[in-house]
């Protein structure tokens, strides 16, 4: 057995270089890796290439016809006494230089890696993923390649880049190789390298990127150090940890009630700051079994449950320039609807101190304290008072009925009373009177 021959061929922009290579070093990686290239070229060839022009590299083994094993960019030029090296990065690099901000509703995994590579001006490959997401918000806290690979690992699959610079998912684990590599022919050299022992690392205190109202940026925790942690020592590093933000402000631009189908408790946000739109965004509720959605255009509070933004939750509502809050004083509990209505439809407010509460709609009143009911619908009202005994009282404009724990009871009306039944019995253990300038018996 042989030790095949390789040859090289490497385009950078306009260039094309098939002799006087002196060294092709490129290293491939899974995403969310970046795949590069190294082209080391003598000092005295021509080298014009510049960051962005295009580079296609290709080999050739036991087939003269050359195979492409990397195309991608230029990052950069480095000119030495010796040489010029031409540093190259694959598609990956690309995918990793962009962030997207985009939301996606309703799709597929493959659905949602195509538009991001689409998005960034990068073709795809074979890309099949057997996975349907409810939502899946593309924040900028991520690089377009970082959410490309985490979907992929969702997927149970790998992200990876082709020697043609396309994207593509690639199933795990990998099927069997179209070709066997063996030693002595296609490889020409085998090292094994022992890794060193890994050292612990304990997130503390506060990290040098301060802090950032930006839901897509990342914060710094201000965690003390836990009382187990070890060190420090030659295998313990302490360093600074990148806590997420935990929350944003939005507006309502979509509400999905009760009413919709299926039925739903969520409404679809557009981050104040950002302008990232996080669609069907669950309500949280104080108890089960009660519900009130927002309206259009209200400001909320969105949490992201472990800092992630494509776990968000709408815990409040905050008033604005356009919205105010309904009259109240120090310690009033006020509920008002419609809110910010001049008069609103209903209206309860429970006042601090002494306890009283006040419930309007429409033209209805009640007023409860500690020992007090009153109720009032246009000239109609009702009192039921616990003081003396206990007193209930029934008032109809001039009309009224008084009836008190002591056992009286006073009708009074300034109009005609009027009693009529099949039998009326009147008794007093006492005495009876009847008193008026005219009296008719039929």
């Amino acid at each position: 057995m042989t030790v095949l021959s390789f040859g090289a061929t490497a385009t950078i922009g306009s260039l094309r270089y098939d002799a006087g290579i002196a060294q092709i070093r490129i290293v491939q990686s899974l995403g969310p890796g970046v795949g590069s290239a190294r082209i080391s070229l003598p000092r005295d060839l021509r080298v014009d290439a510049t960051p962005g022009d295009e580079v296609a590299i290709s080999l050739t083994g036991e087939s003269s016809t050359p195979s492409t094993v990397f195309t991608g960019t230029v990052l950069g030029v480095r000119r030495s006494l010796d040489q010029n090296t031409v540093q190259c990065g694959d598609t990956a690099a690309a995918l990793a230089g962009t962030r997207s901000g985009s939301t996606f509703e309703q799709q597929g995994v493959s659905a949602i890696i195509t538009a991001l590579a689409e998005e960034a001006g990068v073709p795809t490959g074979t890309v099949e993923a057997d996975l349907d997401l409810a939502r899946y918000t593309a924040d900028q806290g991520r690089t377009t390649w970082e959410h490309i690979s985490r979907l992929a690992d969702w997927a149970g699959a790998l992200a990876t880049t082709t020697a043609d610079g396309a994207v593509e998912l690639r199933p795990f684990p990998s099927p069997p190789a179209d070709v066997a590599l063996r030693y002595g022919r296609e490889i020409a050299e085998l090292g094994v390298t022992v890794a060193a022992p890994t050292s612990a690392v304990v997130w503390t205190g506060n990290g040098p990127s301060g802090n950032a109202s930006d839901a897509r940026a990342p914060l710094q925790t201000t965690g003390t150090l836990p009382d187990s942690a070890p060190g420090p020592d030659a295998h313990t590093i302490r360093v600074a940890a990148a806590a997420r933000s935990i929350a944003a402000i939005g507006v309502v631009v979509d509400v999905f009630d009760g009413t919709a189908e299926p039925a739903d408790h969520s409404v679809t946000v557009e981050l104040r700051e950002t302008g990232l739109v996080l669609p069907r965004v669950p309500i949280a509720v104080p108890a089960l079994g009660q519900a009130a959605t927002p309206s259009a255009g209200d400001l909320v509070v969105v949490v992201f449950a472990d800092g992630d933004i494509n776990a968000p939750v709408v815990i409040g509502r905050l008033y604005h320039a356009d919205l105010a809050p309904p009259e109240h004083g120090d310690g009033d509990v006020v509920f008002a609807l419609p809110a910010g209505a001049q008069d609103p439809s209903f209206r309860a407010v429970l006042r601090g101190g002494d306890p009283v509460l006040t419930i309007t709609m429409g033209e209805v009143e009640l007023t409860a304290d500690d020992t007090k009911l009153h109720v009032k619908s246009g000239d109609a009202e009702a009192t039921v008072d616990s003081a003396g005994g206990g007193r209930i009282e029934l008032t109809i404009g001039d009309a009224s009925l008084t009836v008190t724990g002591r056992g009286d009871i006073a009708l009074k009306t300034s109009g005609k009373l009027s009693l009529r039944a099949t039998d009326i019995d009147i008794k007093g253990d006492g005495s009876v009177s009847i008193s008026a300038p005219q009296m008719k018996v039929n």
